[in-house]
C-alpha cells in the first residue's frame, strides 16, 4: 500500500460513513460521478483493524490491517482499463461483505455476480479441516454479533492529488 494511503487511513480523513443494516454483512454502495481514487474500509467502531478496498483509475486492491501489524497487508489486486473509476460517468461502486463465506467483493454497476471485478475469500484453498481455525482467527472481522462501520476516504484530499472538492460532486453512500 502506498504510504500516502496508509497515512490517509491513520489520519481518519473520513468523507462518508455508515453501518451495515445486517450485523456482520452487507453491501456498501458509493454513487459517484468523479474520477478520484477512494478507499472504502470496513471496521468495528473505535478499532484500528480494518479490511479496505482501494479504487484508483485502472487499478483496485483489497488490504487487511490486523491488530499487531504496522502496515496493511495486500490481499489481492487487479489492474486494467475497466477495474477503476469511469471518469465523468455516474455509476455505483460497491463492496460486498459476507460473514458466512469470509468473503469480500468489489464491483461496478448493479450489485450482482456478473459485475464483480475483484473478490477475495479467506477460505479459498483452505482444507475443510482448517476452516474452523480460520473462522476463529478472522472473528474480529467477520463475527456475526459485531456491528461494522463502513468508511469512505477520498484520496483526493491528500496533497499528492488534485481533484474534485466535496462541494463540486454528487455522491452518496448506502449500507444495506
Amino acid at each position: 500500500m502506498p504510504n500516502y494511503l496508509y497515512n490517509l487511513i491513520m489520519e481518519e480523513r473520513i468523507y462518508a460513513s455508515g453501518q451495515f443494516r445486517v450485523t456482520g454483512q452487507g453491501i456498501a454502495v458509493y454513487n459517484s460521478q468523479e474520477s478520484s481514487p477512494l478507499m472504502m474500509t470496513i471496521k468495528k467502531p473505535e478499532s484500528k483493524m480494518y479490511i479496505a478496498l482501494q479504487v484508483n483509475e485502472g487499478h483496485t486492491a483489497f488490504y487487511i490491517k490486523r491488530e499487531n501489524s504496522v502496515e496493511p497487508e495486500l490481499l489481492c489486486e487487479k489492474s486494467g482499463p475497466e477495474v477503476g473509476f469511469d471518469p465523468n460517468r455516474k455509476i455505483p461502486y460497491w463492496l460486498s461483505y459476507d460473514r458466512d463465506k469470509l468473503a469480500i467483493k468489489y464491483g461496478k454497476g448493479h450489485c450482482m455476480d456478473e459485475t464483480v471485478i475483484l473478490e477475495y475469500s479467506f477460505l479459498d484453498n483452505i482444507p475443510l479441516s482448517e476452516e474452523r481455525n480460520v473462522k476463529m482467527k478472522m472473528c474480529e472481522f467477520f463475527d456475526h454479533c459485531l456491528k461494522r462501520e463502513i468508511q469512505i476516504r477520498k484520496i483526493t484530499e491528500m496533497e499528492e492529488f488534485e481533484g474534485v472538492t466535496s462541494d463540486q460532486e454528487d455522491s452518496s453512500v448506502n449500507g444495506t
